[in-house]
């Protein structure tokens, strides 16, 4: 399990805070610090938009696909989304 998707599951809700995988508990806060402020600028429009912005986000060293779901939960959360 990679450090960004034990941080992703951490995020959601669906790994609890303990036993980070070979991982000290300091590295996985700070990457996860990173990609919820990368999230939140993807939906300011920093990254661009599209294939731009994977390739952006790949050159940077994220996973796109956890960046962007990351980045629809911020969004959520900002709308007070309800889930309908």
């Amino acid at each position: 399990m990679s450090l960004d998707d034990i941080c992703l599951e951490i995020y959601l809700g669906e790994l609890p805070p303990v036993g980070y995988h070979g991982h000290s508990e300091d590295e996985v806060y700070m990457r996860l610090d990173k990609l919820v402020k990368t999230a939140r600028e993807v939906n300011t429009g920093i990254w661009a938009k599209g294939w731009n912005r994977e390739q952006a986000l790949i050159g940077a060293g994220y996973d796109p696909e956890i960046i962007q779901t990351i980045a629809n939960h911020e969004y959520a959360k900002g709308v007070e989304y309800n889930g309908c």
